[in-house]
């Protein structure tokens, strides 16, 4: 009885753990977005060189999302196998996971609009960044006045760019199987050692 009850404040700590990731994965979504547009006026009213300062949001807040929503992951993943297999009636991440009517449900929610924009974000703000970059150096020095060094920034842009879309494309990188493969291998380590 007492080892059910550790298992269901383990079970409940993990659950809390997901709950607040997702929470602090909203935060600093909505946080990258406030910072960004900040920069991004700040741009616009004096100097295209801080379009390339957005760069400086994005890729850590994008970074910090993709982490935030792999640890979601490996936790869900810990309870389907340390919890849902060996009881039914938990079934909330298997269900996630594996019932074929709720993917299905979730891959029409994840083809919304709004689903793009959360999924792209990075990738939208940098190419904005990037374009109104090239544009404001056009603009303000014309084509016949630009320097070795706004050369060289403007490939720095489409790098960064470059960057932005990767970290985006990791976002909405699925580590369902290659979590469940490696937590069932410790489930299968930790019973061999007689831990469980």
């Amino acid at each position: 009885m007492k080892k059910n009850k550790e298992n269901m404040n383990e079970l409940n700590n993990i659950r809390n753990e997901i709950i607040a990731d997702q929470e602090q994965r909203r935060s600093v979504w909505i946080n990258m977005y406030i910072l960004y547009v900040t920069l991004f006026v700040l741009g616009l009213q004096w100097s295209c060189y801080l379009f390339l300062v957005t760069y400086l949001i994005i890729l850590p807040f994008q970074a910090t999302i993709n982490n935030l929503v792999w640890n979601v992951a490996r936790l869900s993943a810990y309870i389907r196998i340390f919890y849902e297999e060996e009881n039914k009636s938990l079934n909330w991440e298997s269900m996630n996971a594996n019932y074929e009517v709720y993917r299905k449900y979730l891959g029409k929610m994840e083809s919304s609009f709004s689903a793009w924009i959360r999924n792209t974000s990075a990738a939208q703000l940098g190419g904005l960044s990037t374009l109104f970059f090239i544009g404001g150096v056009v603009f303000n020095k014309g084509m016949k006045n630009i320097t070795y060094l706004d050369i060289l920034l403007i490939i720095l842009s489409i790098i960064l760019f470059f960057v932005a879309l990767k970290l985006s494309f990791e976002y909405k990188k699925r580590h369902k199987e290659d979590l469940e493969r490696v937590t069932r291998q410790y489930k299968e380590f930790v019973k061999e050692n007689n831990k469980i």
